[in-house]
């Protein structure tokens, strides 16, 4: 083949059928163009046709290269001499009526012919040069389009795009439809799915929240007042130090929690003076984790947080429930929520804070997109605000915790064949897994 058809690739390669002797149902181009016309070759454009669907062949054929054609070919040759000796057939070509006359080969036609025409650039002095294969290739993702619109109307129940963004005809559920594909991504699009971030809590909120807390409980006006500042400050605690969603913390149970104290830190390979509290998490959160289904944290901080402390105080409030039963409830057992511990403890503590001049929280507004509720819309402000924390240096600490560290305490989150293979393996000591707590926190 010659103008107007080109090739950029060394000696015109491209243009010619590659050397291909043997070739399963090889049809000519005259035969393709006739059943696709439904008629005779006797138009004016018919001559054109068949250049296309020559050029369209021979691109086909050097889909693969000339060193896969040669490599093959010799093993055809053995395939078929195989065949001769023992009169038996392997390479079987399927027996056609007649030649194919699908609609992609009019539109393979299309593509051929966009592809000879030329552009002029700037850069190259606004000489003609051929246009590029990016260009012609938005031709099929046009009719590709096209083609789905029209597929899932008429096939509605049996219409499915897979991973490979590939339109399957098969039987499906409504909800995994082709056209509730659609609807998602345009939905998507519409709506956005990037959700505005909770602001993140600094160290200081969260002490200050730690410290009246601690007053409510030595000071009460009530036994059921140092009950809820037992459980809010153990709560408190947790979000900052263990880094857990809200249904895994409020779901704890006593017998979730295995407490280390320093009496007994040998046990589990700790130095001395120093305790521990491990979490095991909840049924839903150990499937297909790692190992580590559990979090453990240091009893009491360097930064002055003691989980230890509170942890005691609601055995002390709250040890007469048997073991199996939820740590946050109120008295009438309805279970905590996020919303019933941000009203009633983190957004009193954080309006005072704020009352008082905190620089941090001056921008919040009373109402409106910028308040406290609306900025700090969930929990999730304790575990960005402590991961922020470690992962920078902070007054009076020379270092911060390691990016081993931070992944290690948070591990759990993560499913296991997402985690490179060295990390999988990797079994930390609980003093190696606490340590993010004890000196970073």
């Amino acid at each position: 083949m010659g103008p107007p058809f080109s090739s950029r690739r060394k000696g015109c390669a491209g243009l010619q059928f590659p050397q291909v002797s043997d070739w399963p149902n090889f049809i000519c181009e005259a035969c393709t163009v006739r059943q696709v016309l439904h008629r005779e070759l006797t138009g004016p454009g018919d001559r054109r046709l068949l250049m296309l669907e020559r050029m369209r062949l021979i691109d086909m054929a050097w889909s693969w290269s000339a060193g896969t054609h040669q490599s093959y070919q010799s093993k055809l040759r053995q395939i078929r001499a195989f065949e001769d000796s023992h009169a038996i057939a392997i390479l079987q070509s399927t027996p056609l009526s007649e030649p194919p006359s699908s609609p992609d080969i009019p539109l393979m036609w299309c593509i051929e012919a966009s592809s000879t025409r030329l552009t002029r650039h700037k850069s190259r002095g606004y000489e003609p040069t051929p246009i590029s294969f990016t260009t012609v290739r938005q031709l099929r993702s046009a009719a590709s389009q096209f083609w789905a619109w029209d597929f899932l109307v008429t096939h509605p129940s049996a219409s499915m795009l897979t991973r490979e963004q590939r339109l399957v005809n098969q039987v499906c559920r409504p909800s995994d439809s082709y056209a509730f594909s659609l609807l998602s991504n345009g939905l998507s699009t519409r709506m956005g799915t990037e959700a505005k971030p909770s602001l993140a809590l600094l160290e200081r909120h969260v002490k200050c929240l730690d410290t009246e807390l601690d007053h409510q409980f030595r000071f009460p006006m009530n036994p059921s007042q140092r009950r809820d500042a037992a459980l809010a400050g153990f709560a408190n605690s947790i979000f900052w130090l263990g880094w857990l969603r809200t249904s895994e913390t409020f779901g704890l149970t006593f017998d979730d929690i295995d407490y280390v104290p320093a009496p007994r830190a040998a046990e589990r390979d700790l130095p001395a003076n120093v305790s521990m509290l491990n979490f095991s998490l909840l049924e839903e959160t150990k499937s297909d984790r790692t190992k580590k289904v559990d979090v453990c944290c240091a009893g009491t901080t360097k930064g002055g947080f003691s989980l230890e402390t509170w942890y005691l105080r609601v055995l002390e409030t709250c040890g007469d429930r048997p073991v199996s039963s939820p740590i946050f409830v109120k008295e009438d057992g309805t279970p905590w929520t996020s919303l019933y511990f941000r009203e009633q403890f983190l957004y009193p503590s954080l309006r005072r804070l704020q009352a008082k001049g905190d620089p941090y929280l001056a921008m919040l507004d009373e109402t409106g997109p910028n308040s406290l509720e609306a900025r700090m819309w969930s929990l999730h402000c304790y575990r960005r605000g402590a991961r922020t924390h470690v992962s920078r240096s902070q007054p009076g600490r020379r270092t911060m915790a390691s990016k081993d560290q931070i992944y290690e305490h948070a591990r759990w989150r993560y499913r296991r064949n997402s985690q490179p293979v060295d990390v999988i393996y990797r079994d930390w000591t609980f003093f190696d897994r606490i340590k993010i707590t004890l000196f970073y926190m």
